[in-house]
């Protein structure tokens, strides 16, 4: 009769087990839509300011302004004699660098360069803010009268 009672009471506790987990995928699934949903709002906000600026380095400081306060302490954009950089921190061990190329038709370019070290002021993964960092920089690449690409 033990021998029943613990298989049912293991039975149990793997059922238990597996509706946990399940709760937790369920959760990150739903923080990971928030979290792009808000990278998706930043770069709606950008567009639309973008929009109503036609002043290639102001669209730059809008970008930098942006990506400072809610991707990443650490970046720095030079573009065609502009330059909008913060302060160099300390390296953190899972840091993740990113640098992007603009590059224009008409001979401009300019670099984005940004370190992030996750969960960061929006709670990204690192893979998140990759992606996040390479849709922002192809829209300052496409405001600077250009395009962006990841060199690294």
């Amino acid at each position: 009769m033990t021998t029943a009672t613990a298989d049912s009471e293991g039975s149990e506790l793997t059922v238990r087990a597996r509706a946990e987990e399940q709760v937790a995928v369920a959760l990150e699934y739903v923080q990971g839509k928030r979290r792009i949903e808000r990278v998706i709002e930043a770069a709606d906000a950008l567009l639309t300011r973008y929009a109503g600026e036609p002043d290639t380095r102001r669209r730059l400081e809008m970008f930098f302004e942006l990506v400072r306060r809610n991707f990443s302490q650490e970046i720095s954009v030079e573009f065609d004699g502009s330059v909008f950089r913060t302060q160099e921190r300390a390296q953190v061990a899972d840091a993740v660098d990113c640098v992007f190329q603009i590059e224009c038709p008409d001979g401009r370019h300019g670099v984005i360069a940004a370190r992030y070290a996750p969960p960061g002021t929006l709670g990204l993964t690192a893979a998140e803010w990759r992606a996040a960092m390479g849709l922002l920089a192809r829209i300052a690449g496409l405001g600077a009268g250009g395009h962006a690409r990841c060199v690294r």
